[in-house]
Parts: structure tokens; sequence; C-alpha cells
């Protein structure tokens, strides 16, 4: 699986989910590769940044693997 950040940060981001981990680091979402990390989305919660983390949560498990070549683009606040 991809991992896409929210479209409406500066820059685009599209990662492998297995080689990364994420944390909900105050009202960011970030991954980390254990030598960088970037920020996948920004929200105006540790709630709802937690919420968009839980979202990617539920799609792995509705397409019942990560390693399908399917993505995940993280979502906006509106979205949650």
């Amino acid at each position: 699986m991809r991992l896409i950040n929210q479209k409406s940060l500066p820059y685009h981001v599209d990662i492998p989910y297995d080689r990364v981990w994420l944390a909900a680091e105050g009202t960011v979402v970030i991954a980390y590769d254990g030598i960088q990390n970037v920020t996948l989305g920004k929200y105006s919660s540790q709630e709802n940044a937690v919420k968009a983390i839980n979202k990617l949560h539920t799609k792995i498990e509705q397409l019942g693997s990560i390693t399908d070549y399917r993505i995940f683009v993280f979502p906006e606040e509106a979205e949650l």
C-alpha cells in the first residue's frame, strides 16, 4: 500500500506503508523510516490526527493486506 499526504499540504509525498511507522504527534501525522520523517497530515486536534490513522487501519482491514497495490490519501480535516 502507498501512503499519500493531504492534498492541502505544499508538497506531494508518496511512500510505501510497509517501510515506515506512523505517529500522531500533537496535531500532525508523521511517517518515520528510521532516518528521516515526513508529514502526512495536519489537523486541528490530536484526536483528529488519531482519527486519520484509524481511517487508514479501517482501509487496511477492508483490503485484507498492506501489500495490495492500493493507495491511501490522508483525509483533509473536513473529511473526518
